[in-house]
């Protein structure tokens, strides 16, 4: 997990040559949908910015995502 400048926690997601891909550290948000399913409304990790390593803290948080569309994608991963 690491702190943009502007208070802003990111999580890496992918590092490229100058870049870091990175996603903001916010949970899942679920809505009820019309037949009254729980549905994921916005997963932040579906949206990546590009950071620069010099403007980022490295910081010791732990992400606040747990579900989502690529929760089983990141958790596979990390093995």
């Amino acid at each position: 997990m690491l702190e943009h400048a502007e208070g802003k926690q990111v999580v890496v997601h992918q590092i490229t040559d100058g870049a870091l891909w990175c996603y903001e550290n916010k949970p899942v948000r679920y809505r009820v949908n019309k037949r009254g399913d729980r549905v994921i409304d916005f997963d932040p990790a579906c949206i990546l910015s590009p950071y620069s390593p010099e403007n980022l803290i490295v910081t010791d948080d732990i992400p606040l995502q747990d579900g989502g569309w690529g929760a089983k994608y990141r958790h596979e991963r990390r093995r």
